[in-house]
């Protein structure tokens, strides 16, 4: 499958690593780290395509995966200790994703947390904010795995579904192209476009309380 050159140096770098690669692909991801993973789908789905694993073992390895990220940034974050949780607490990002989570968490309770995994820039911070907010474990492993569950059957169904349009389709390969394009980098633009926003807010704000 020729696809865009940067998302292709990634599928080739974390496939020098095996399954290695994708665990951590998937677990630094579900600990709020930025990462584009649609690499690491689109690599898991080629095991599948060529039988190197079965679709129903490349879901339960991609949700313990996934979720074992989630677990640990939880934990770290229910301390409230630890180094991982005072450094994320305090980025724009996470602030924001909590903001919304927290209204969710008032409204639902812990049933929050299925709604905070099914929402792109919210759902690689919401099993930190759960950790946040000591949500008990067991609802939080219980409304996690039922959410990942979800979203890796989509994923990997979906991205079946790009592999057969691909390759039966060509005059829709440009198309395609463009699409994993944006799902691969649109977090990066997202976090620069905010990064850059906050300091414009941030400046804004200090030069008002100035001129008080």
């Amino acid at each position: 499958m020729n696809i865009i050159p940067e998302l292709g140096e990634q599928i080739d770098f974390i496939g020098q690593f095996g399954f290695a690669g994708i665990f951590i692909m998937f677990f630094l991801e579900n600990m709020g780290i930025p990462l584009p993973t649609i690499a690491a789908v689109l690599l898991l789905a080629t095991y599948v395509n060529t039988g190197k694993l079965s679709f129903s073992m490349a879901v339960l390895f991609a949700i313990f995966s996934k979720f074992s990220g989630s677990a640990t940034s939880y934990a770290l974050a229910r301390t409230g200790e630890s180094f991982y949780a005072k450094k994320m607490e305090k980025r724009d990002t996470v602030l924001h994703a909590q903001k919304r989570l927290n209204k969710w968490f008032n409204q639902y309770g812990a049933v929050a947390i299925l709604g905070g995994q099914l929402v792109g820039y919210v759902r690689p911070f919401t099993s930190m904010i759960a950790g946040f907010a000591r949500v008990r474990y067991k609802a939080f492993a219980t409304w996690t795995l039922i959410g990942l569950t979800f979203m890796t059957i989509l994923e990997l169904k979906a991205t079946q579904i790009v592999f057969y349009c691909w390759e039966h389709y060509p005059e829709y390969q440009n198309l395609l192209s463009l699409i994993l394009f944006f799902i691969s980098f649109g977090f990066f633009f997202y976090i620069g476009y905010k990064l850059i926003y906050n300091i414009i807010k941030r400046k804004k704000r200090e030069k008002h309380e100035k001129n008080k």
